[in-house]
């Protein structure tokens, strides 16, 4: 599996150690944690609902439109690029 190893990320304890951040939710989460943002923040800064938010970062929506997808992204001060490109690397392996 090709990673792009400046831009894997990882989070929570797992086995051997931290377990690799695999899904556009999780990512998104890590992400927003790590700039220090609640989910209140961060839906507020975006104008995306704190519920659709949570529902990307539980996997339970799976495809989040590309609309909603920028708005986080810009919020997060991040390529849109790179949430789409973190879950189609790690799917290479």
């Amino acid at each position: 599996m090709s990673v792009c190893k400046r831009k894997t990320r990882y989070f929570g304890e797992e086995a051997g150690g931290y377990k690799q951040v695999t899904t556009i939710g999780e990512r998104i989460r890590f992400l927003r944690l790590e700039q220090g943002y609640s989910i209140n923040q961060f839906a507020s800064m975006s104008d995306v609902s704190k519920s659709y938010i949570s529902n990307i970062e539980r996997g339970i929506q799976k495809n989040p439109s590309l609309i909603v997808m920028k708005k986080l992204a810009t919020t997060l001060n991040v390529p849109l690029e790179d949430l789409l490109l973190s879950l189609s690397q790690t799917h290479n392996k």
